[in-house]
């Protein structure tokens, strides 16, 4: 029950990275063994999901995005 309403978003990285920037630590991410993905998991019913915040930090620590 308690992953109802719970969906994940993997971005996909230009160049797998060690860890993640600072900027990002608040957003609870996920990254992968090969330092290539990181998955985001929100709430579908929360009012925010985060998404655009999490963008707009991606972009301001320097990462480069391949896809969604």
């Amino acid at each position: 029950m308690r992953n109802l309403g719970r969906k994940q978003l993997t971005i996909e990285l230009r160049s797998a990275v060690g860890e993640l920037p600072e900027v990002l630590k608040p957003f609870d991410l996920s990254l992968s063994e090969e330092g290539e993905q990181i998955t985001y998991t929100y709430d579908t019913n929360a009012a925010s999901t985060g998404i655009t915040a999490l963008l707009q930090a991606v972009q301001s620590s320097g990462l480069g995005l391949k896809d969604l």
